[in-house]
């Protein structure tokens, strides 16, 4: 009977083990932290460092772009404008439907390299306008990342509480502060090979915000960036670096002899 028992009890804990496997694998998220710190590279920044403020502008270049990358402006619902902000500049984008609607904050990259990147990041500084008399802007957003045309990827939806005191620092992979809590939806079930960008691959990030009750306050954005895994190495090059450091231990050893 105690055999029994025991037998019951390690079927049953396998068989909520098998479903918490089930559950991870079919809301498995992309890998959006898949390299290491010395391999990752930024391939644009929005800083707005290099803007001129209080001048309202189509649209806001970018502040540094990696080699291979062509990268357009970023592109409000209408102009856009740098302010200075707690000694920091910020893209403002306003044009919001004042009923609610949703507007969008969009940017595309072109990769043109030999070599393959693997996307890794997405991370922005963003906040609500708002002023004393009620009016703001967006007051939720969540963001839409395409390839080559085809929507692959989004995220839940953050809200946001107008006023610049209540920035928040956003990122594509743990969007909410939570981890492993399944923020975003890849929309290609298991194939994550839209993160491998090859000659000729678009990027299109879009940043969907709605609640504005205003259509001249603005969504606020800063330190936008995209990072991607750069190539490692090449293997003649960590060929070369181990002879190196043999030859270096040989002479030490000699020394070490003499």
């Amino acid at each position: 009977m105690k055999n029994l028992r025991v037998l019951f009890t390690t079927l049953s804990a396998l068989a909520v083990l098998s479903s918490a496997t089930v559950a991870l694998a079919t809301n498995q998220p992309a890998d959006w932290e898949a390299c290491n710190s010395p391999l990752k590279a930024a391939l644009a920044i929005w800083d707005f460092e290099n803007q001129m403020t209080g001048q309202y502008v189509p649209s806001i270049a970018p502040s540094s772009v990696y080699p291979d990358v062509i990268a357009t402006d970023i592109y409000g619902p209408s102009s856009a404008m740098t302010v200075n902000q707690g000694g920091s500049q910020w893209g403002a984008f306003a044009g919001f439907p004042a009923d609610g609607e949703q507007g969008t904050v969009s940017f595309d990259l072109l990769y043109t390299g030999d070599s393959m990147l693997k996307l890794s990041g997405f991370t922005f500084d963003v906040y609500s306008g708002g002023d004393a008399a009620g009016l703001h802007g967006p007051t939720n957003f969540f963001v839409n990342v395409l390839v080559n045309g085809g929507h692959v990827w989004q995220s839940e939806r953050i809200d946001l509480i107008p006023g610049a005191g209540n920035q928040i620092h956003w990122d594509i992979s743990n969007p909410d502060g939570n981890d492993f809590n399944f923020d975003g939806d890849t929309l290609v079930g298991y194939d994550f090979s839209w993160m491998e960008l090859t000659d000729g691959d678009n990027l299109a990030f879009q940043i969907v915000a709605a609640g504005a009750n205003s259509d001249t306050e603005s969504l606020y954005i800063d330190n936008m960036t995209v990072l991607a895994c750069v190539p490692e190495p090449s293997g003649a090059l960590l060929l070369m670096a181990a002879g190196m450091v043999l030859v270096f231990r040989m002479r030490r050893s000699r020394f070490a002899a003499m």
